[in-house]
Order: structure tokens, then C-alpha cells, then sequence
């Protein structure tokens, strides 16, 4: 079993923690330019989080993925609920733990759409809320 563990900084909209939505965030913002990490896409049942998507980007382009599932039908079936996204941009040294990040996000948040988990060993991170 793997022990390693990493502090991820997510990205929230302002000071107060509110989060961005994923159909409104600014994608060319040049927050975006050359962003490799893992992001999450969620959206609220009464005080409750409902993840919905658990993704990554090692290629720095966070923002087409992001883009992509805006026209995603499985992830917009949640649109009408209002969907939440934040990220953590990978550091130079984490680029070659994304797997095992993503792969611990995934076993952590359960998504409800799936596509794809990773098969490296999952890597401990902090989750956005905590």
C-alpha cells in the first residue's frame, strides 16, 4: 500500500470560499495558461456535495478539459443543479503523481460519471472542503 500523501491548494472564486461554477468560470483567464493538475466538478443536494466528475490535465490545458464538459451531456444531466468546479495545479514535482492523485479522488468522492480512473497507486491529498 502506498503511503505517500500531498497538500494540494485549490482554487476557490474569492477569499470567502465560494467556488466557481463550471458552466461561468472564465476559461481564458490566463489563470489557465499551461495549468496541468486535477480538478473536481460537483454541485449541492441541501448541505450536501454530490460529486459528479473527478478529472486531470498533465498537458497544462485544464481549460479544454473544463470546456469539454460543459458540452458533456452526462455531466450537464446535473447543469439544472448548478454545477460547481474548483482545481489544484499540479507543481513540477507532482506531474508525475496526478494517477495517483486522481486515483485517490476517485476511491475518496465516488463521481457519479465515470470514465476513467487511474491505475497507479492512489496518492493521500486534502479534499477541497477540508
Amino acid at each position: 500500500m502506498n503511503s505517500k500523501k500531498a497538500t494540494l491548494v485549490w482554487n476557490t472564486h474569492d477569499p470567502f470560499m465560494k467556488y466557481h461554477r463550471l458552466n461561468e468560470v472564465d476559461l481564458s483567464d490566463s489563470h489557465f495558461d499551461n495549468a496541468s493538475g486535477v480538478y473536481v466538478i460537483w454541485y449541492m443536494q441541501g448541505f450536501r456535495r454530490k460529486i459528479v466528475y473527478v478529472g486531470q490535465s498533465k498537458n497544462g490545458l485544464i481549460k479544454n478539459r473544463l470546456s469539454t464538459h460543459r458540452s458533456d451531456p452526462q455531466i450537464q444531466l446535473y447543469a439544472s443543479k448548478g454545477l460547481y468546479v474548483t482545481w489544484a495545479k499540479a507543481l513540477t514535482y507532482e506531474i508525475g503523481e496526478i494517477d495517483g492523485i486522481e486515483r485517490y479522488l476517485h476511491e475518496k468522492l465516488k463521481p457519479l460519471v465515470c470514465s476513467h480512473v487511474p491505475k497507479d497507486d492512489p496518492i493521500h491529498v486534502n479534499l477541497p472542503w477540508y
